[in-house]
């Protein structure tokens, strides 16, 4: 756990460090170089996948005249399909490198997004404070989604309610405020450091409703989105997936179709609930995927194998 909270808060840090110094205060801008930088690293485990797939291919009849020897003896089956494999350099495993180098920054990605939408209400919180209005409010829009900090969801306001902001344990450890007492000390003073998430004051959820209403009478009868980035998503990383699934060798262990569906289903219900701009990363990581999987199919075409039946 501590290990992924690292991470976390370095994507976190760095993202921010692109946001202010490269992009502009640009959040999407700063989204499409981030998703590409990290695809630049994560290609390798992309291109050693494929091989890894082509080298499972060539070898695929040979398993299978063993399975077919040694049908009556599972171990000595097993005995002889390892030392195949270990002659030849593949590994089961070979195939799922993407996988298991995605979903690790799949989870730390979210987290990040999550942290850096609580920091940006917090400022939006203490702006208000201070001057009765909020500038930074107004850049959180992006094209049909009014807050890119909510959810792209027909269903969610484009403000967070009291209850869900003020209940959130994560915005005392907030790096923002680690880093900016007199902004901790300021918040305090709002009373938005709750003890209790479980028995938040009457008088702060009071006191967080009178700073938002601007931004609520600003958008009144709106909702954040409508459902185009989680359809986006689900809708690219299905195309990434089935493409994907075209260049893989047809062999009886090729898992490619469970995954086919299962990936874009899951895309789809995390983008519905993350914030938009988590969305909008894994939107762009989609794309980047898309396009590697186009490349490598060029580069490693399907190779023609013979199955048995």
């Amino acid at each position: 756990m501590q290990g992924d909270f690292f991470l976390t808060t370095w994507f976190f840090e760095g993202m921010k460090w692109v946001y202010y110094n490269i992009a502009g205060s640009h959040i999407v801008i700063t989204i499409v170089i981030c998703t590409i930088l990290l695809k630049l690293i994560t290609v390798f485990s992309d291109i050693k996948s494929r091989q890894y797939s082509m080298k499972m291919a060539v070898v695929q009849p040979e398993i299978q005249r063993i399975q077919k020897k040694y049908k009556d003896n599972p171990k000595k089956a097993q005995e002889e399909q390892s030392k195949l494999m270990k002659r030849e350099g593949v590994s089961m495993l070979g195939g799922c490198l993407p996988m298991l180098v995605m979903m690790p920054l799949f989870f730390c990605f979210i987290a990040a997004f999550r942290f850096w939408g609580h920091e940006q209400m917090v400022r939006v919180l203490l702006e208000l404070s201070e001057t009765g209005h909020s500038t930074l409010f107004d850049s959180f829009r992006f094209l049909w989604v009014a807050n890119i900090w909510q959810p792209d969801n027909g269903t969610v306001s484009v403000v967070m309610n009291a209850q869900t902001f003020l209940a959130n344990a994560e915005i005392p450890k907030l790096l923002f405020f680690q880093q900016n007492p007199a902004a901790l000390e300021a918040f305090k003073n709002l009373g938005f450091i709750i003890a209790d998430p479980q028995n938040i004051p009457a008088e702060a959820i009071a006191k967080y409703n009178e700073l938002v209403a601007p931004l609520i009478a600003q958008y009144q009868g709106y909702s954040n989105g409508w459902f185009i980035l989680p359809v986006l998503s689900a809708g690219v990383n299905f195309l990434s997936q089935w493409i994907l699934s075209k260049s893989q060798p047809a062999t009886p262990n090729n898992n490619s179709k469970m995954m086919l569906y299962l990936f874009p289903a899951m895309s789809f219900f995390f983008c519905l609930s993350a914030n938009a701009a988590f969305a909008v990363y894994w939107v762009m990581s989609g794309l980047t995927t898309l396009a590697t999987q186009l490349i490598l199919n060029k580069k490693f075409p399907r190779p023609v194998v013979e199955v048995e039946k």
